[in-house]
């Protein structure tokens, strides 16, 4: 069984409708404390979000779909890459959109991605969509993969000057 996200926020898709549903989300110390542990984050100071679900037909033209336009901001600890002190960061991300295929069958999932680089519909699991979970993978997309803390940098290694010119490793084999 799979266990229930850290950040779920469940709308079923019998609530959405032509006239857009708001969604507001402040996770809670709970949740914040769990996401820290999935994403390997020393903490997740605030985590807030807001989305729009509607149905509309797809961008890609493939037939109706729940869009859902969500955006977030967060306040996060990483572990510094080089000194592995704590990194405080903020990231927000705005105009995100996913859209679920209302088309039932494996069509929907099989489709290509069109030429126009506009991603197909992700095929709807059951009848909610879960934006709380959303917002969470898109967090995760959305954190520095190699934050630094303030002032942190690598030590410069002494050595040899390195050669200059492009046949100077050549000067050697005389």
């Amino acid at each position: 069984m799979i266990p229930a996200p850290e950040l779920s926020r469940r709308v079923p898709t019998a609530d959405i409708a032509d006239r857009p549903i708001s969604v507001e989300i402040a996770a809670s110390a709970a949740e914040r404390r769990a996401l820290a542990r999935r994403f390997d984050l020393v903490a997740v100071d605030r985590l807030t979000g807001r989305a729009r679900l509607s149905r509309s037909p797809a961008r890609d033209g493939s037939g109706p779909v729940i869009r859902v336009d969500m955006a977030f901001e967060a306040d996060v600890t990483q572990r510094c890459v080089v000194t592995l002190e704590p990194a405080p960061a903020r990231c927000a991300e705005s105009g995100l959109t996913v859209e679920f295929s209302l088309a039932p069958g494996p069509a929907a999932a099989a489709a290509d991605v069109p030429a126009a680089g506009i991603d197909p519909p992700e095929p709807l699991a059951g009848d909610v969509v879960d934006v709380g979970e959303l917002i969470a993978q898109h967090f995760a997309l959305a954190l520095d993969p190699w934050p630094r803390a303030p002032g942190a940098a690598l030590a410069e290694t002494p050595g040899e000057a390195p050669p200059q010119g492009p046949f100077a490793a050549l000067a050697g084999w005389r």
